[in-house]
């Protein structure tokens, strides 16, 4: 019974990681995301300045 147990734990925790490494990775993802979206507003908004 003690390696069922043990087994049955070591998928819970397994289980546990992936969904958190996954939410991390889509985390990570939407601030690259912001990050690009922020730059390209940035620049444009600078070229609208010296076409002024």
């Amino acid at each position: 019974m003690k390696k069922a147990d043990g087994i049955k734990a070591l998928g819970l925790v397994a289980t546990i990681g992936g969904v958190a490494l996954s939410l991390l990775s889509s985390f990570v993802e939407d601030r690259k995301t912001d990050a690009k979206i922020e730059e390209k507003v940035r620049k444009a908004l600078a070229e609208m300045k010296e076409t002024k």
